[in-house]
């Protein structure tokens, strides 16, 4: 009877769904996520390319269209069907978040610009701290847990390091150039990168994962804190950063603190019930093992050299070639890329921990230092780096190579012809990551185009692609009887030979992979100086030597130790535009003040989703890694 009433009471699709038969309602309760359509709709939602409203209104379509799946039908129901539409993005999330097992964030009173009232005022920036998640996801996600931080790795890592000798293995992650407990420590990272999340604002984003996990951006990276740059002061991250740094010496002890940045005794909660217990049953713990960014960040973040500082480098002893008028002692400048000419002394791992050349909090952790901060192939070979120069320069050589004189043929015309047949070797090559077309205004102005030094504007990927098609081509083009042209290609050759190189070998070089890695990079370096100093003579401004060229001179030393390959910032750089979509769609009716409390909340039902979903989030990113 008591079932009869309650089925008279229901109306519509309530109706329906109560008049099927047991079995066919408990088998559309347990596929939970086993509607595609239902899972696309939650992808874009979370991820922060529909809104809840759209979501809800496609859903809605969807079952008059005759889908009766019960997921579906949760969700147009939010908003009420479209009645109250202001409720969607609430009922939407109660009804995601319903068995969410993740830890809260931590809020954090920081100092911020109140763009409105112009004022500095006192807000709440939303921490994920890193020591919590990864105990949390240990104990609730398990199977996610291995997933995300390898553990059935990490002993063979270990190995590797320690096989390798790197000198940056020392107390409290190892002994005696042993690493303790190598199959409980998780090698990870910590990125730090800007991105464009609104047409006059930037996101500051902290993110952090497992150096051995292959999956993609959203599946590998955990955000820690984003910040919109606009609300932000000096003294914004300052607190942020004290618990950053917190939380990453939790990690890599393995024990929940008993104590807070500041030493004082624990608020009530999650912290102090936590307090002095290890943070998995299995007593894992994580070491720090790289710091990766761009220059930029390195620079006006974490407080290093600045590049047009008199001491920009933080792993050797170079200095600017002229600093307020004043020359850098011989063998000294950065611009020195011939190794016979250099006179750099080295900051060891031991060096830069005794003598640390920033003051950030993150360089409290223990057994973290200047060392760890790692060399991006990205920015130092590929975007605006050394490889997009050669590109830019060889280009601007083949297309106005009757300088001084009239252009016989019109340089957009080579150019054109150029591209034609790099198009031919994409095909041959099998190439994913193409340029589109290829123009002047790309590596030069074409009003002005011998005023400045040329490079090839492009995606990172399209650069590291397009260097091997190019390389084809011009050993058609250019003349094997001019002793330029045959440096040109030698130098291009060597270069994409040493790409190659560590593309192919494993994560640590034998000795006879580095050797070979070392003589590829010398012959690369003395190509290009010596044609920066042709090009020096005939008055053309070509092969500029940048300071990446220097920072990828100490890139490929310390591929020694690990293949650069592993800290490269493309998934890395994936997941902070994933982020910035994310940030984006929350931003309308927020304050900027508000935006890292939004934020970290809408990643939070992200992430449960991912890890609750089997395949969640997989279809709707492409393959960031070239």
């Amino acid at each position: 009877m008591a079932s009869g009433s309650r089925c008279k009471r229901q109306r519509g699709w309530e109706l329906e769904v109560a008049k099927s038969t047991p079995c066919q309602k408990d088998e559309e309760q347990n596929e939970e996520g086993s509607n595609p359509l239902c899972q696309r709709l939650l992808q874009l939602w979370s991820q922060g390319r529909l809104s809840a409203t759209q979501v809800a209104e496609l859903a809605h379509l969807a079952m008059l269209s005759g889908c009766q799946h019960k997921d579906l039908l949760d969700l147009a129901k939010c908003g009420s069907f479209g009645s109250n539409v202001g409720n969607c993005h609430r009922d939407m999330t109660t009804l995601c978040c319903k068995n969410m097992r993740l830890p809260e964030r931590k809020n954090v009173n920081v100092p911020m610009f109140d763009l409105k009232t112009q004022k500095e005022i006192t807000g709440e920036a939303a921490v994920l701290l890193p020591h919590l998640l990864f105990s949390n996801l240990h104990e609730n996600y398990p199977e996610e847990f291995d997933r995300l931080f390898c553990p059935h790795d990490s002993s063979a890592f270990w190995h590797g390091v320690e096989g390798a000798k790197d000198p940056r293995l020392v107390e409290p992650l190892a002994k005696s150039g042993k690493v303790l407990s190598p199959s409980k420590t998780i090698p990870i990272y910590i990125h730090g990168d800007g991105c464009e999340f609104h047409s006059r604002d930037s996101l500051m984003t902290w993110s952090w994962g497992c150096l051995l996990c292959k999956d993609k951006a959203l599946q590998s990276h955990l955000l820690i804190c984003a910040m919109p740059k606009s609300c932000s002061l000096p003294t914004t991250w300052q607190n942020i950063d004290m618990w950053l740094a917190w939380s990453l010496t939790a990690l890599t002890k393995g024990i929940h603190p008993t104590k807070d940045p500041w030493n004082n005794p624990l608020p009530e909660g999650v912290l102090k019930d936590m307090a002095g217990k290890p943070l998995t049953k299995g007593n894992h713990r994580c070491a720090v093992w790289a710091i990766q960014g761009d220059q930029e960040f390195y620079s006006n973040v974490l407080k290093l050299g600045h590049w047009s500082s008199k001491h920009p480098c933080h792993e050797c002893d170079c200095q600017k070639a002229t600093f307020k008028k004043t020359p850098c002692p011989l063998g000294k400048s950065w611009k020195i890329i011939k190794q016979e000419e250099q006179q750099f002394e080295y900051i060891s791992p031991q060096q830069a921990l005794l003598a640390k050349r920033s003051n950030h909090p993150l360089f409290t952790i223990p057994g973290v230092s200047t060392s760890l901060v790692r060399g991006d192939a990205l920015h130092i070979l590929y975007s605006r780096g050394v490889g997009a120069h050669l590109a830019g320069s060889l280009l601007h050589y083949i297309c106005y190579f009757d300088w001084p004189k009239r252009q016989a043929v019109n340089p957009s015309k080579r150019l054109q012809l150029i591209f034609e047949k790099i198009k031919e070797q994409y095909t041959l090559m099998q190439v994913s990551s193409r340029l589109n077309n290829l123009r002047l205004s790309m590596i030069t102005e074409p009003d002005k185009p011998h005023k400045g030094y040329p490079v090839l504007e492009a995606k990172a990927a399209e650069v590291k692609h397009f260097l091997p098609c190019l390389q084809r081509i011009l050993a058609d083009v250019l003349d094997d009887d001019d002793a330029v042209h045959v440096q040109m290609m030698d130098c291009l050759t060597a270069f994409n030979e040493l790409v190659a190189l560590f593309d192919s070998i494993g994560a640590f070089p034998t000795p006879g992979e580095f050797d070979r890695a070392e003589n590829l990079a010398k012959r690369f370096f003395d190509q290009y100086s010596d044609l920066h100093d042709w090009a020096l003579t005939k008055g053309r401004k070509l092969f500029n030597k940048t300071f990446k060229t220097h920072t990828m001179h100490h890139m490929i030393r310390n591929s020694k130790y690990l293949n650069f390959r592993l800290h490269q910032n493309y998934r890395a750089e994936d997941f902070v535009g994933q982020i910035s979509v994310i940030g984006h769609s929350i931003s309308f009716g927020n304050k900027a003040t508000r935006v890292c409390q939004k934020l970290s909340q809408k990643y939070l039902v992200l992430l449960h989703l991912q890890l609750c979903k089997p395949g969640f989030g997989h279809a709707a990113e492409d393959d960031c890694d070239p």
